[in-house]
């Protein structure tokens, strides 16, 4: 099973390269993508691909409120 803090520093770094924004420091950025995962777990998701987009879409939609 892929760890919370694995997967929050991958989004991170997929949103980062996406993107034109910089988080740096980037440790409170990933502390904040860590919570969101803990908020809404998806029980399927024993790895990214497996995931639900539904869970995906909410993981980023709240890492922008909180952290854009």
């Amino acid at each position: 099973m892929i760890s919370l803090f694995h997967l929050a520093n991958r989004i991170l770094s997929r949103i980062l390269f996406q993107s034109t924004i910089s988080l740096e420091p980037s440790g409170p950025s990933s502390r904040k993508i860590r919570k969101i995962f803990e908020e809404k777990i998806d029980k399927e998701g024993i790895n990214w691909k497996s995931v639900s987009g539904e869970t995906k879409d909410f993981y980023y939609e709240e890492f922008m409120k909180q952290c854009i």
